[in-house]
């Protein structure tokens, strides 16, 4: 059993195995949208280590959530102080403790633990990495190690992020458009807006469940691009909140996740027009030998970032170690 990157032009090194229901599992981290890592050595930054990295700032007495600071998704072009290269992320779905908010993501995704991105609200807004369960190299090229799940989340800072999910990013979309996906067993259909309130967090599901994916302006694979970035799918087993990892099969012919799909969230559509989030896509699963014969993909579910004991290792200096937090719905 052994675990691979899906490739675009770039080869990116990831050391570690994975074992799940006895087939083989692919990262779906493409290279910076085919084009490798970028050069980051134009930007000045000074060389700090990683607990000087500052956070956001933080105020008393935040705001109430702007309804445009949605929960995602969002691109981002991440970068470390020092470094020579820059990794794109992909972030959504977030998490709030201690009066702060984070967004997540899978750890092979431009996650290092210090490293600076700016969130797409209406007004751009600086981030950090603040956890990771993988290791990146110095120069920010590759991973070098990590254990257990794969998982990252950026804090953006005290200001609340809304409850709301963007579930179409296709180009050319408005406020005003629509997604219609299957619902239930998959003989219904519901209409959502296309950015949608998060009303829960996605309770005990069974298989066959149907669950769908959204990916981040052209950060998604060409299947789910193809379908205006939404593309849905059934659970292939149980899928209970005391499963930190799940995996769901398409609903037609191609795979059901591919590169450039990892940090997508997974969201169960409800009937009426909200949404349940379920997790963050990091891989894809049954591939044998080939990436293109994927049948399943992989996700994180939600609970599975708040019961995390994060170890300091894993954390920027400042952030919370150990378990907590809760995952942003509305009231």
């Amino acid at each position: 059993m052994h675990r691979r990157s899906l490739l675009t032009r770039t080869a990116i090194a990831l050391v570690a195995a994975s074992v799940l229901a006895g087939v083989a599992v692919w990262s779906t981290r493409s290279a910076d949208r085919g084009e490798g890592s970028q050069d980051a050595s134009a930007t000045e930054y000074a060389a700090p280590s990683v607990p000087a990295v500052p956070l956001p700032e933080s105020s008393p007495r935040p705001p109430d959530p702007d309804p445009a600071r949605t929960a995602g998704p969002f691109v981002t072009y991440n970068t470390y102080p020092g470094a020579t290269q820059a990794q794109w992320g992909k972030y959504s779905i977030a998490l709030e403790r201690d009066g702060r908010y984070y967004l997540l993501s899978a750890g092979h995704v431009g996650g290092k633990v210090g490293a600076h991105l700016e969130i797409g609200w209406p007004v751009p807004t600086p981030a950090v990495v603040s956890h990771t369960t993988r290791r990146w190299d110095d120069d920010f090229g590759s991973i070098t190690g990590g254990s257990g799940l794969d998982m990252s989340m950026v804090d953006t800072g005290p200001v609340p992020i809304a409850p709301t999910l963007t579930l179409s990013a296709a180009e050319g979309a408005t406020a005003d458009d629509v997604v219609t996906v299957p619902a239930g067993d998959g003989s219904d259909r519901v209409t959502l807006p296309r950015t949608a309130r998060i009303a829960a967090v996605a309770d005990d599901l069974d298989t066959g469940a149907i669950v769908c994916q959204t990916g981040a302006e052209w950060f998604a694979s060409e299947y789910t691009a193809a379908a205006g970035n939404v593309r849905c799918g059934r659970l292939s087993a149980p899928c209970p909140t005391s499963s930190d990892v799940c995996s769901f099969t398409g609903l037609d012919a191609a795979p059901a996740v591919a590169a450039n799909d990892s940090g997508n969230p997974v969201w169960v559509p409800r009937a009426d027009g909200t949404v349940a989030v379920l997790g963050i896509v990091y891989a894809a699963g049954g591939c044998g030998k080939t990436a293109s014969a994927c049948s399943s993909g992989l996700f994180t579910r939600v609970q599975a970032y708040t019961r995390r004991d994060w170890a300091a290792e894993e954390t920027l200096t400042g952030s919370p170690t150990g378990a907590g937090g809760r995952i942003v719905v509305a009231h």
